[in-house]
């Protein structure tokens, strides 16, 4: 546990009891938050301004104000970390004391907590959950401000797994499929249920058999959303829920022997879910004619203004045998995955450890891959191409190294499919772009090898915190080889911010690889 001081204790106290303390605000009422006579890509940050700010009657006026805030949250942490930096130097901290590394590390969450972390889900311009982002990936999906949020999750898990737990809320991904939405259409009150195409600009959904013909006939997803359309209706949904399929008539569960005793399993994609035979649970599964997880709802006056936040409360749906429904909040209830005293320490250690190599960078300098070449989603692209073989960063040197030969080879290829040779202007487009590459990493090289070791040290912490998740015991685990089954971790766990933004945590090399081999059936 964690160690402080009588007067630290009571100043913990004192700030508990002042956080909740809530001012009394008005009450927004639903027509003053549908801003029908907005473009619909303005109405979601028009919408969050006006909730922060419910006093203030000019809506430019509340987003101002709510730029302002962010803004001065996110300078209050640059000179909160800088302020500590210089403390520790003065005190010569020595990190071989478990105690003075948690309070340091306790020191520098506090100052960055102040800050609102940024969303780290891949969105589409109406906020839909399409896409969850690694971890590590904020560094290259947010630069600077990644970092911190990185730290803050990773923090949030460790609280939540230390003794004496915390706020963070984490889930379970199962490696469900194909994604499923299901809930009541707000424009006319049916039921529907579809795939993230009922997002799409030409919205997909299906509320009938005629809809189900007309845009999934001849498809392998008819029979699936048929049979979901049937089950999943039976719920109640009162929202919009997201789930993962787990199986269905068209993928129902087996009995299968592992380690010479019985099993009833299912595979919706990479991983084999396997359940003891003979318990209850499993008679439940066998019983039902679907099964699946949901994790996250839906909230809006309509289906295009429709806003994601993470999680799914089940409670409150029907009860039905012909559907197996799961949320994905994760639960320890064996109290297998505390983490001791020695792995807190530790940990909070590798945090510290993080938080003062970004603090030496300036923040300009560290971001100026995303401002002055937009490199970010190529560096994404050659960190999923390494995944695929095996790799992750190792040396940073190297990594920089192997980037530039990669991005040649990207623009080489661009170049081949040109109609023009040498001498046209695409042709010298994309010589200058290369050059530009070139020369901005040679300028900026020890600023990119230090934001390559911090996103490889992200990992690091990111693995301990899923070792100690991976503890816990469930439903069992399997990959299906020639040989059989094989013990496998679950495919990984989401991080949920307290802003509404979530992050995963998986075994990148063991999952993802297989995932990116393995053909879909759906």
């Amino acid at each position: 546990m964690l160690i402080v001081s009588e007067e630290v204790s009571k100043e913990l106290k004192i700030m508990k009891i002042k956080d909740f303390i809530v001012e009394e605000t008005p009450k927004l009422r639903a027509d003053d938050l549908a801003l029908t006579d907005i473009s619909p890509d303005l109405r979601p940050i028009v919408r969050k301004a006006l909730v922060r700010f419910p006093m203030e009657k000019d809506r430019l006026n509340a987003v101002i104000r709510m730029m302002q805030q962010d803004t001065a949250r996110q300078q209050t942490n640059v000179n909160n970390i800088n302020r500590l930096d210089r403390e520790n130097d003065e005190q010569d901290i020595e990190l071989d004391s478990d105690d003075i590394r948690l309070n340091d590390l306790e020191k520098r969450v506090d100052s960055l907590e102040k800050v609102q972390p940024q969303e780290s889900i891949s969105e589409a311009k109406e906020g839909k959950n399409l896409h969850l982002t690694h971890l590590e990936d904020l560094v290259l999906d947010q630069g600077y401000d990644g970092v911190v949020s990185a730290l803050q999750y990773v923090n949030g898990v460790r609280d939540m797994l230390a003794q004496g737990g915390g706020k963070q809320k984490v889930t379970v991904k199962w490696d469900g499929a194909p994604a499923v939405f299901a809930g009541i259409d707000p424009s006319d009150g049916k039921f529907f249920v579809g795939t993230k195409s009922v997002f799409a600009k030409n919205s997909k959904m299906v509320k009938d058999k005629k809809s189900l013909d007309e845009y999934y006939a001849g498809t392998g997803l008819h029979d699936i959303l048929r049979h979901a359309f049937a089950n999943l209706k039976k719920l109640g949904i009162k929202n919009v829920l997201q789930g993962d399929l787990l199986f269905s008539p068209e993928r129902p569960p087996e009995t299968v022997e592992i380690d010479g005793e019985n099993y009833v399993s299912f595979r919706p994609n990479t991983i084999t879910y396997a359940v003891a035979a003979d318990s209850d649970l499993a008679k439940r599964i066998s019983r039902a004619k679907m099964g699946i997880v949901f994790h996250t709802t839906y909230e809006g006056a309509s289906i295009p203004e429709m806003q994601a936040s993470f999680g799914a409360d089940i409670s409150s749906l029907n009860n039905v045998a012909d559907v197996w429904v799961e949320d994905a909040y994760y639960t320890d209830v064996t109290g297998s995955a505390t983490l001791t005293d020695q792995e807190n320490a530790d940990l909070a250690r590798d945090l510290t450890a993080i938080s003062k190599r970004l603090s030496g960078i300036d923040r300009a300098d560290f971001d100026k891959f995303r401002t002055d070449q937009d490199l970010g989603p190529m560096f994404n692209i050659f960190m999923n191409q390494r995944v695929r073989g095996g790799q992750t960063v190792g040396d940073p040197k190297s990594f920089v190294k192997d980037f530039l030969v990669f991005y040649k080879e990207r623009i080489d290829a661009e170049v081949a499919k040109l109609k023009g040779g040498p001498g046209s202007t695409a042709y010298d487009n994309r010589m200058n772009k290369l050059k530009q590459t070139n020369q901005f990493i040679k300028d900026n090289l020890n600023t990119l090898y230090a934001m390559f070791d911090i996103y490889s040290k992200l990992i690091d912490v990111k693995m301990k915190t899923i070792a100690k998740l991976n503890t816990i015991q469930g439903i069992g685990t399997f990959l299906k080889t020639p040989d059989g089954y094989q013990v496998t971790n679950p495919e990984g766990y989401v991080a949920i911010g307290h802003e509404g933004g979530a992050v995963k945590f998986n075994e990148r090399l063991e999952f993802n690889r297989a995932n990116f081999m393995l053909p879909k059936e759906w």
